[in-house]
């Protein structure tokens, strides 16, 4: 993952449902959890592309790894 500018922090920092899919991975990294509780699956539609869960799982591993912010 790139580092993140300061115009995509504050993308982020605007979007609460992002941020708070963030938060729960540094929450995560806190308590002590693995990488395995993701609790954002990677989910596709019928056709096999992918949606927005990959965004949120994504922003999940943002925080527990401490990038960005």
């Amino acid at each position: 993952m790139h580092e993140l500018t300061e115009y995509e922090k504050q993308k982020i920092r605007n979007s609460k449902n992002f941020y708070g899919a963030y938060l729960k991975g540094r929450k995560a990294r806190i308590d002590g959890l693995t990488e395995n509780n993701n609790p954002y699956k990677d989910k596709r539609k019928n056709n096999g592309k992918v949606t927005w869960s990959r965004a949120f799982k994504n922003m999940w591993y943002a925080g527990f790894h401490g990038w960005g912010f």
